[in-house]
């Protein structure tokens, strides 16, 4: 009996799968271990895995034990290499490497080669793989001493005989060292237990009842439910007992947190598995239709499908009540996805249903993408992880995934049809459908009329839209609509040569779909975790002050958590408490840096210029959770200080002057529009308004800005804070001008007409009264016009 599946149609014989096979293989390990240290140590989340790795270098005590291995690992690697981001995180990234093997060879040894390199590839374009795989923090470690135990398992109990039935306990012994290993990488709970119940189950209903089979596969199968039923007892031993202290069987020790909704950890998976989590339903729905239990790859099937409800099940189970972990059991999805992906191509059939699903579900990650920019992190399982809106890769990742969907459609429409291309052939089955019936030549006048139609309505929008008195919406649409018609012939045959395309590459149908996986990893890799990076580690700004301090410059730090700067500033860092405390040291003699967090600087900046007059400068992003500022400013170096462009000590000139003024503590100077059209916006498209406000008063109050835009009986609602937020109402000293730009996008609903600018001041139902401007009723300064068109 053999585990390999016949091909059910003729392979190519050329070499160049083979060459495309190791090439992506090799990219794979490349996206891994590439770039290690490009960039810094997310604190606090890894940086805690640091310090608790250098600290056991010192002494083991407090050492959590189902976490100690991987700790060892990286203070060795510290020990050897120096304290540096890329000597922690390799041995976490030759954890991936190996784990990369374990998975060709589980999947190659139960199934076949061309599984084994499909499995690898899908596990490794992953953000689960490569988000773990790259940081210290990361679950790769667990990931891989639950496969090695899976690989020995179910090597000794499920692979048919080969005449070698020695290499059983071979394997077994290895499953077991495996297996002890693992209590001191995740505990038993994450690591054994899924697994062992997978192969026991599996070997239950597939080999337990044949008594055909050799004693040394009878006699590990029995070792392997024994097993099971150890491990299990001994991790619901523990569930139940509750005690306070860590446990090996479990891999932590129980905490007073609120347990996570169910759904969570489908979400997550759904998110970090991407692209393949939209393969996933399709793959395992598949792999639930067995036909032969006995057959050696419907064993594989069932335990795949086992492994992976088992690891959610333990999952679910640890972040109820122990803390955060990672899903234990990626290699069985990717192993999942290859069989599906291995057993439709072999079919050489169209897969048009299942690539429809498929491309559903990428869109619904586009959607996830977007909306939330940290979704793809989710399963890091970190705690109050979140990212700034203005990082949003939105525009990245629906051009990576809306690849991986063009190539799933070419998958679902590849097949070995050898018809030759004819773009005349819709207009022969036009002409056909004219000479059927009198009711198709109705639908072909319909058709022809409504195409008639759109092209007049496009030419009256792009000639004459004041004649026809259209509102812009309405000429866009036009603009689009006749457009249609004539660059239907060119569509009808670009959508042909795809057809026949897609035929001509059925035997290589996959290959699209791998390299669209593989541009996402990459990615993921090596522009997106360090571009993350940058929003959590503190290395940015330290490597600042390293760069553009002079010697003897010295630098502070305030309400800044974490040991970061130990590891990358070049100087003593000075810890202040209170902010007065840190404004004094900053207007010191010489030039003084500190480094804050970043939702600081505001008020910071206020009290530093009211001692000298002017902002700080700010020598970083301050996009990043923490700033480094400077007393004064660096020659040849850019000030990033948002303040010092939007607090302004003189008005400039304004396009719409106003001067209103609201209880003599602010006055707006007057506003600026910058509109789509010459003189209007349309609906459904944005415009920009700046307004100019000047600080009569200190300590004017926690007021926020209103902001109606009014006419035609509907409302456009501009209520917010101050430049984004960054300088609020309450922070304004007297003299300040405040530039404050706010973007607004008009409905598209709204109709056309003159829309009058209504703006004040508010704090709950109260408003600041005006004293000098035109207002209404309701304490409303009238500041202008805008015409909606």
């Amino acid at each position: 009996m053999t585990l390999r599946t016949p091909p059910l149609s003729v392979q190519p014989t050329s070499r160049l799968p083979a060459f495309l096979a190791t090439l992506a293989t090799l990219t794979v390990v490349g996206l891994v271990c590439a770039r290690l240290a490009a960039y810094g140590i997310w604190d606090p989340w890894e940086l805690a895995v640091a310090d608790a790795a250098r600290k056991l270098g010192e002494s083991s005590q407090g050492v959590e034990p189902a976490r100690s291995l991987v700790l060892r690992a990286i203070s060795a690697a510290f020990g050897a290499f120096s304290t540096r981001e890329w000597a922690g995180r390799l041995p976490i990234a030759l954890c991936g490497v190996g784990l990369l093997v374990i998975t060709f060879a589980w999947a190659r040894r139960l199934a076949t080669t061309r599984v084994g390199v499909m499995s690898l590839l899908v596990l490794g374009t992953t953000p689960l793989f490569l988000l773990h795989s790259r940081q210290m923090l990361g679950g790769t470690p667990t990931f891989l001493a639950g496969s090695c135990v899976m690989l020995g398992a179910s090597v000794a109990c499920l692979a048919p005989s080969d005449g070698r039935e020695d290499t059983r306990w071979v394997w077994m012994a290895f499953a077991t060292l495996s297996a002890i290993a693992s209590l001191f990488v995740g505990g038993a709970l994450l690591t054994i237990a899924p697994v062992l119940l997978a192969v026991a189950i599996t070997w239950l209903l597939v080999r337990g009842g044949n008594r055909e089979l050799p004693v040394a596969q009878r006699v590990c199968g029995l070792l392997c439910v024994l097993s099971a039923a150890i491990v299990t007892s001994a991790i619901a031993r523990d569930v139940l007992r509750h005690a306070a202290s860590s446990s090996l069987w479990i891999g932590g020790a129980p905490l007073d947190n609120t347990p996570p909704t169910f759904e969570r950890s489908i979400e997550h998976l759904f998110h970090g598995f991407a692209p393949w989590s939209a393969v996933l339903p399709v793959a395992l729905g598949s792999l639930l239709r067995i036909d032969d239990l006995r057959s050696p790859r419907s064993a594989l099937k069932l335990c795949v499908v086992l492994w992976a409800t088992f690891g959610y099940a333990a999952q679910t189970l640890f972040l109820s009540s122990y803390g955060s972990a990672p899903f234990p059991a990626p290699v069985a999805l990717g192993v999942a996805a290859a069989l599906w992906l291995d057993e439709s191509d072999r079919s050489q059939r169209a897969l048009w249903p299942e690539a429809l699903i498929i491309m559903l579900l990428v869109g619904l990650l586009i959607r996830d993408f977007a909306f939330y920019p940290a979704s793809p992190l989710g399963s890091l399982e970190l705690d109050g992880l979140k990212l700034p809106e203005s990082f949003n890769p939105k525009r990245v990742w629906a051009l990576l995934l809306g690849a991986f969907a063009a190539a799933v459609a070419l998958f679902g429409i590849a097949t070995p049809e050898r018809e030759r291309l004819e773009l005349k052939a819709p207009y022969r089955l036009i002409t056909s459908a004219w000479r059927a019936s009198l009711p198709h030549k109705l639908w072909l006048i319909a058709l022809g009329l409504a195409l008639v139609g759109m092209v007049g309505f496009g030419a009256g929008a792009l000639l004459a839209p004041k004649l026809l008195k259209l509102s812009s919406i309405a000429r866009r649409v036009g603009l689009v609509l006749g457009v249609i018609p004539l660059v239907l012939p060119v569509l009808i045959a670009i959508v042909q040569m795809l057809y026949h395309l897609a035929a001509r590459l059925a035997k290589v149908r996959t290959v699209p779909l791998f390299a669209a996986a593989l541009a996402l990893g990459a990615y993921t890799s090596q522009w997106f975790l360090p571009q993350v990076s940058e929003q959590f580690s503190p290395r940015g700004v330290f490597d600042a002050y390293n760069e553009f301090a002079k010697p003897g410059e010295p630098l502070a730090q305030h309400r800044v958590e974490g040991r970061a700067a130990a590891y990358y500033a070049r100087a003593d860092v000075k810890e202040i408490a209170g902010r007065s405390e840190l404004v004094s040291f900053l207007t010191g003699p010489g030039r003084r840096w500190a480094v804050f967090p970043s939702e600081d600087l505001p008020d910071i900046d206020v009290d530093f210029r009211k001692r000298t007059q002017r902002h700080l400068f700010v020598a970083s992003d301050t996009t990043g959770r923490v700033t480094l500022a400077a007393s004064t400013p660096v020659a040849g170096v850019s000030d990033h200080n948002p303040l010092a462009r939007f607090v302004l000590k003189t008005a400039p000139k304004v396009q719409n002057p106003v001067n209103a003024n609201f209880e003599d503590r602010v006055e707006l100077i007057g506003y600026d529009l910058k509109l789509p059209g010459k003189d209007h916006v349309g609906a459904g498209q944005t415009f920009v308004v700046t307004w100019y406000w000047r600080a009569l008063k200190a300590n004017i109050g926690t007021y926020k800005i209103f902001v109606h835009i009014d006419g035609q009986d509907q409302r456009l609602n501009g209520d917010h804070e101050p430049v984004d937020g960054r300088y609020p109402v309450r922070l304004w000293d007297v003299g300040d001008v405040i530039v404050d730009r706010q973007e607004l996008s008009v409905p598209a609903t709204y109709p056309s007409g003159v829309y009058t600018l209504f703006v004040g001041f508010f704090r709950g139902e109260s408003r600041l009264k005006l004293v000098q401007g035109t207002k209404d009723e309701a304490n409303r300064l009238r500041a202008g016009t805008i015409r909606i068109r």
